[in-house]
């Protein structure tokens, strides 16, 4: 269920309150003031504001305008067209198009392994191991597939026979057996079209012309063939869409002499008019329920189009007003029409009056499919422990050259990282801090081990946030290996735990989920420094280079609350990145050094690891990884100072993003002894 306005705000002040307590936790350590640098606690990602009445538009194969057609008995698979191409939507897929230019979906099996349209004016059958397929035995010129029944075996639509449009059962017997259904008219003739079957594949619907030379909803089966089912008025024609699963209930529309009304049709009744939404003049009933208690489709209003459900008890409302009565918050009308239903009931698909599609669910909401499906894919993952792994290697141990020790020789230091991250899927402020010993030994040796914590929170770009809190312990050793080269090995080990409040447009507002989670993570580097190696005036320059390998792994966890909460599966993720840069020291006197550094790096994996999982009781979802920033630049100016009997350094660093934050701040005071 949505969050109401007064509870989205709500959520609004907690973020902003939390992350405020962060920055004064981020001043107090670092002495200084990063709040201008910083992001705002609810900012929209670009690209993705939401229309000025909440609702934000679909992303199509190429744009927006994804129309639906149908969906599979089960509600987990959508079929429709998205500008001029045939589509299958799923959790796990998303929008995938079937076919080229001038295509269009129609209808799915139950299951949803099976979709019928048209491609090029030609008839298709779509299945997942043998792609689109043309219909055997049909006319190779102009043919269309409007049905098929629930095991995928059976489909329904016409072809054009000599001018006509003929209405065909096609089955899979014999690799193809075509079964023309012949029309209203005593002597066969004229124009018919089947339109709908049912899910056992016994009953065909559609349209055809009777001896008057009107058109008039038709249900056909072996034994009876076609039957006539009349109109609302004498003379007017009508059309059959679809078709209960006994075969008891036909869906359709019929002309009257006020425009289109839906209509209901029962064995052993009358055709009757649905109505239509109030100060309406026309409506279309296209899909129904397995039994036919609920019936769904589109009727006008005062001034646009709506999609309706209607039922016996409660008549024709619109989809918005059926979810308002199962409890969920709706802010606003906004469907455009309704073109299919799950065999239960309890799934609508159709289209908004943005040219999106939606999936509405009795007691969840309504969600805009492809929004939603980033919500899902943006989702933190085990990637933001690699990062974080990374930024404590090569940030806060990032400079081993200005740390060695004599031998017998100590120290204690305090170190942190603290600044703005941004990626593609989310920004905000993070947090590093360490405590680290050291001793000299003999031959140019140094070892140090360090113990720390972190804390990052950030907004999430399709909307909620998250927070991270974890602990680290970092050995490292730096060793001479010839002349003025050195070596240092370092390691990391992580534990941390995430709460993620993961948002999505539901019914026109912000709705949240709740998961919690556990990562841990390790990570090595070996870099190798040439001390020294040359000098730019006063300046001496330190070249350096390292290979970072970081691993994580990322518990499965399930959401809790929200309209459509999601279960996902334990990720790992990896990345190896090989760094080349340059140290600069310039001493201004004997207590102050200018500390410089320019680096570039580069990743060797092209993406992050995949986000599977399921959103429960809808369906599975399969999301590959996104593209990394394999290579990017860094840069760092700051000071080093002797004060107070110790060394305090503080360094400014900027990056191209990659694995490293957007801007910190390096702080850190050493004392040795």
């Amino acid at each position: 269920m949505s969050r109401t306005a007064p509870a989205a705000a709500r959520h609004k002040r907690r973020h902003s309150a939390a992350q405020h307590r962060f920055f004064l936790t981020l001043a107090a350590t670092t002495a200084l003031s990063l709040g201008a640098t910083m992001a705002p606690a609810w900012a929209a990602a670009p690209g993705t504001v939401p229309e000025p009445d909440g609702y934000e538009e679909l992303g199509a194969l190429v744009g927006n305008h994804a129309s639906p057609n149908g969906i599979s008995a089960d509600g987990k698979t959508v079929v429709g067209s998205s500008v001029g191409n045939a589509f299958r939507w799923t959790a796990a897929d998303g929008i995938t198009g079937l076919a080229p230019l001038g295509s269009a979906a129609y209808a799915a099996s139950a299951d949803g392994s099976v979709i019928v349209g048209q491609s090029g004016n030609i008839a298709f059958r779509w299945t997942a191991d043998g792609g689109i397929e043309t219909l055997n035995g049909l006319n190779a010129q102009t043919s269309f597939a409007f049905g098929v029944s629930g095991d995928g075996s059976a489909v329904v639509g016409y072809q054009d026979i000599g001018g006509y449009s003929g209405a065909f059962l096609w089955t899979t017997d014999g690799g193809g057996t075509v079964t023309p259904l012949g029309t209203l008219r005593t002597d066969n003739s004229g124009n018919s079209k089947a339109l709908g079957i049912s899910d056992n594949g016994l009953f065909i619907v559609g349209e055809a012309e009777n001896n008057d030379n009107v058109n008039h909803a038709f249900r056909w089966t072996t034994e009876g063939g076609m039957q006539d089912l009349g109109g609302l008025q004498t003379g007017y024609s009508s059309s059959a869409k679809a078709i209960s699963s006994d075969g008891s209930v036909v869906v359709g529309l019929a002309n009257t002499s006020d425009n289109y009304r839906a209509f209901r049709w029962t064995q052993g009744g009358t055709m009757e008019s649905l109505g239509t939404l109030e100060g309406g003049h026309f409506s279309k009933a296209n899909a129904l329920s397995k039994d036919g208690s609920i019936i769904v489709g589109e009727s006008a209003t005062d001034d646009q189009n709506r999609g309706f459900v209607w039922t016996e008890q409660t008549q024709m409302i619109t989809v918005e007003e059926w979810l308002r009565n199962s409890g969920v918050s709706v802010s606003h009308d906004f469907t455009q029409n309704a073109t299919g239903i799950s065999a239960d009931g309890t799934v609508i698909v159709g289209t908004t009056e943005y040219s999106s599609a939606y999936i509405a669910r009795s007691g969840s909401g309504i969600i805009d499919v492809e929004q939603f499906a980033r919500s899902l894919s943006g989702s933190p993952s085990a990637r933001t422990s690699l990062d974080q792994a990374s930024t404590a290697l090569n940030g806060l141990h990032g400079d081993p050259m200005r740390n060695r020790l004599d031998a017998g020789r100590q120290y204690l230091q305090i170190s942190t990282d603290g600044g703005y991250d941004k990626s593609d899927a989310s920004n905000g402020g993070l947090v590093i801090t360490d405590l680290t010993y050291a001793y000299g030994f003999e031959g140019g040796i140094t070892a140090r081990i360090a113990a720390g914590g972190l804390y990052t929170d950030q907004n999430l770009e399709a909307g909620g946030d998250f927070n991270q809190k974890g602990l680290f312990i970092s050995p490292e050793v730096t060793l001479p290996v010839t002349g003025a080269i050195y070596a240092t090995v370092s390691g990391y080990f992580g534990s941390s735990s995430l709460h993620i409040d993961r948002g999505y447009l539901n019914g026109g507002a912000l709705d949240y989920s709740q998961g919690k989670t556990d990562v841990d993570s390790w990570a090595a580097r070996v870099r190798f420094d040439w001390l020294d190696a040359f000098k730019l005036q006063d300046t001496s320059m330190t070249p350096y280079t390292s290979l970072t390998y970081a691993h994580s792994r990322m518990d499965a966890y399930t959401e809790t609350g929200g309209g459509f909460p999601a279960r996902f599966d334990e990720s790992t993720d990896h990345a190896t990145v090989w760094r080349l840069g340059v140290d600069g020291v310039t001493p201004l006197n004997d207590q102050f050094r200018v500390l410089t550094r320019g680096e570039v790096a580069y990743r060797f994996e092209d993406k992050t690891a995949g986000t599977t999982g399921e959103i429960i009781g809808l369906s599975g979802f399969s999301f590959d990884g996104q593209d990394t920033d394999r290579v990017w630049l860094r840069g760092g100016v700051g000071a080093e100072f002797d004060v107070a009997g110790g060394t305090a350094t503080f360094m400014l660093n900027a990056s191209t993003q990659g694995n490293d934050p957007s801007l910190w701040v390096k702080t850190a005071w050493k004392v040795s002894f």
